[in-house]
């Protein structure tokens, strides 16, 4: 695992070749909870899934996600799709996953593509891919998956939050520097990522979440949170 500490975007924040390379060691360091968040993403899913059905990967990354849910799934066939922007991102999951599973390379401002919502997935899995989405373009996105997802099926978005007035946000920034610092980043790296992610990553508030999510149909309960971030485990509600 390459280590991510040296890690310095010289412009606006992407997913390149720089960010792939060292994915695994940079959502351990910046992510609280990262894997708790997955595995009890995977708990409730189990739930849900039996045989034949399709889990679709909203913002696949390096296919992290996809592997433990397939590890957690191994005694059920179910078809794994995965979407993603970044080309190398996806070499990354091709690298990792199964030639099964499906990754497909997509811009989400064009919302769902239609193989997504043809598939009618019994789970949609958002792991802190919304926050990327220009807000103009997000709420779409969200309405698509609701529509997507199968009466019974089940949505996990999880987000990094905003916090609710200006205060609230400054002691979430501090105790988030903090907690990176305390993983091996130093307060210049974590400045020059926070300033390259200006204008590319926009949060919104825990209320804020909650009703996007509601308002396009889905019934948000909040399972999992760590300072600011949090993750929603979605039914529909209509």
């Amino acid at each position: 695992m390459k280590s991510s500490v040296d890690h310095k975007p010289t412009g606006p924040w992407e997913f390149d070749e720089s960010v792939s390379a060292c994915f695994d060691d940079m959502i351990q360091r910046s992510v609280p909870l990262y894997q708790e968040t997955i595995e009890l993403a995977a708990n409730y899913a189990m739930r849900h899934l039996r045989d034949g059905d399709t889990v679709v990967d909203i913002g696949v990354s390096n296919g992290q996600a996809i592997n433990h849910f397939r590890s957690k799934l191994s005694d059920r066939k179910i078809r794994f799709i995965g979407l993603d922007n970044s080309k190398p991102m996806l070499e990354r999951a091709k690298q990792n996953l199964p030639a099964s599973v499906e990754l497909i390379e997509h811009d989400l401002r064009k919302g769902l593509p239609y193989r997504v919502r043809a598939a009618k997935p019994r789970v949609i899995l958002s792991f802190w891919t919304l926050q990327f989405i220009p807000i103009e373009y997000r709420y779409q996105v969200v309405r698509e998956m609701q529509e997507s997802l199968l009466e019974d099926g089940a949505c996990f978005v999880a987000e990094k939050i905003r916090g609710q007035t200006a205060a609230h946000e400054t002691a979430c920034r501090e105790v988030y520097r903090n907690w990176k610092m305390e993983r091996g980043y130093s307060k210049e790296s974590i400045e020059t990522k926070a300033e390259s992610l200006e204008g590319t990553m926009t949060t919104l508030s825990a209320p804020e979440n909650k009703a996007m999510l509601t308002s396009e149909g889905l019934c948000p309960e909040e399972y999992i949170r760590y300072n600011s971030f949090g993750a929603y485990y979605c039914l529909k509600s209509r």
